[in-house]
């Protein structure tokens, strides 16, 4: 499928009678994936295609400010689904594991809250449980296992507690 490279088209200005684009950067936001608003205010995407992180400041009128690439701790797999929990913190899920991801300026400190799952996609907190789906992408990316079952697809859970 085709990633379009413009981001957050879901959103009418007052009186708009037609969707806007509202940030965009064919290099960037090429594979644009997940997305999580902080307390700061900033919008935060990640390019599941090139394993980055950037922060969209939001201007006082709303429009979208320079898009900044982040530097991570540690090497990113394909990130995808995120999901905000403290006033600087997410949680993200890739390369087959859920983060904890620490803004602080451009820096993003990863921590590593469970590994082994088999494609995670998504991520949500109920409580003090982060529930994580699997797609098992891999039975459709990987021409050996196409035409085999991946058996039932799951919600792994995890116990988290956020930040305040």
């Amino acid at each position: 499928y085709k990633v379009d490279h413009d981001l957050v088209r879901a959103l009418l200005k007052k009186g708009a009678k037609a969707l806007d684009v509202w940030a965009s950067d064919p290099t960037m936001l090429a594979t644009a994936d997940g997305i999580a608003l902080l307390a700061d205010g900033n919008i935060y995407v990640n390019s599941v295609g090139q394993s980055t992180l950037m922060r969209i400041p939001v201007k006082a009128d709303g429009s979208a400010g320079p898009i900044a690439k982040l530097e991570p701790s540690r090497p990113l797999m394909g990130p995808d689904g995120m999901r905000s929990v403290g006033s600087k913190t997410m949680l993200l899920v890739e390369g087959g594991r859920l983060d904890e991801v620490t803004i602080n300026g451009d820096k993003a400190e990863i921590k590593v809250l469970k590994e082994g799952m088999n494609g995670p996609t998504a991520v949500t907190l109920v409580g003090n449980t982060a529930y994580v789906s699997e797609a098992r992408l891999n039975y459709r990316n990987d021409p050996k296992l196409r035409d085999q079952d991946p058996g039932p697809f799951q919600a792994v859970s995890a116990p988290y507690r956020a930040p305040k």
